[in-house]
């Protein structure tokens, strides 16, 4: 897997945590909670986005009706998903010059911390993630039922200096239970690029 070099924020106008949750694997209404932007059944809509704050609140009666709107089955990762996704991420990434700087692939979401050395609309990297990440899955396992592998929105978080940055790369390595964890090189926090094993990020500080 591909590798970035350098310092970790040179040359980046901007840096973000992108996330996305599989398709039908976490409703809105969850019990467990979801990031990105909440609609209620009366129309309403609150943005839940921020690190380390409260995820949107149960609400079954939403949870429900979600459920009855899904096309198909819900989508689960496995092993080999995570492994050709990151490195669709990381050949995204590349080809706009962007840099990966971490990500995480669970059964049911990913999160990836990307620099940008422009401006581009934060959407705009969600989406180009999940679009091409379809269609490496796609080629590989065939299209899914219910013809998505991801829900339509997701989370950008906007990291706005690099101590976010670094606090951002430590939630994805942290993750509980993940397919994979790959970052890159972080000698602020005693860390080689590469794919990680569980309790990488308590090297260093």
């Amino acid at each position: 897997m591909h590798t970035n070099p350098g310092p970790l924020c040179d040359n980046f106008h901007r840096c973000w945590l992108i996330t996305s949750t599989t398709a039908g694997s976490r409703l809105p209404g969850d019990p467990r909670g979801i990031t990105g932007t909440l609609r209620s059944l009366r129309g309403t809509r609150t943005r839940h986005n921020r690190l380390h704050e409260p995820l949107a609140p149960s609400q079954p009666d939403l949870q429900a009706y979600a459920r009855e709107q899904m096309s198909g089955d819900s989508v689960l990762l496995e092993p080999a998903h995570a492994i050709a996704l990151v490195q669709q991420f990381q050949d995204t990434c590349t080809h706009r010059s962007w840099h990966l700087l971490a990500a995480a692939v669970m059964p049911d979401h990913f999160h990836c911390v990307v620099g940008v050395p422009a401006d581009p609309a934060p959407d705009q990297i969600l989406q180009a993630l999940k679009m091409w990440g379809s269609r490496r899955l796609n080629q590989l396992y065939g299209s899914r039922t219910c013809g998505r592998w991801w829900t339509r929105s997701g989370s950008t978080r906007k990291l706005p200096h690099e101590q976010a940055v670094l606090a951002a790369i430590r939630y994805v390595l942290d993750q509980p239970n993940p397919l994979l964890v790959w970052c890159t090189e972080v000698p602020e926090m005693g860390i080689s690029a590469g794919v990680q094993s569980p309790g990488t990020s308590d090297s260093g500080n």
